[in-house]
């Protein structure tokens, strides 16, 4: 078993765990539900955006979690994000 396969693992226990323990209206499918009455726009765009970048159904110059975790890797590894690796990540994808 890979390190991302027990990560959604842990992911999936966290959720059930946090669901069993909540009462009715504090669950996450209802403060979903309460967010969309809310904000329908952002909610389900940002639902859609999840789902498509989890089944990489988004070019990576779209991907607002692509981008970020680029962006973020190429921090830790002590890099700026200058306008030539912003063209050139936005243009060719990874954390060039």
């Amino acid at each position: 078993m890979r390190n991302s396969d027990r990560a959604w693992l842990v992911l999936a226990a966290g959720v059930a765990a946090y669901d069993l323990a909540a009462a009715d209206e504090e669950q996450l499918t209802n403060a979903a539900r309460r967010y969309f009455e809310s904000q329908p726009v952002a909610t389900a765009s940002m639902v859609l955006m999840t789902g498509l970048h989890l089944i990489g159904g988004l070019p990576h110059w779209c991907d607002p979690f692509a981008l970020f975790f680029a962006a973020y890797r190429r921090l830790r590894a002590g890099g700026a994000l200058d306008a030539r690796w912003i063209t050139s990540v936005l243009a060719h994808g990874g954390s060039r």
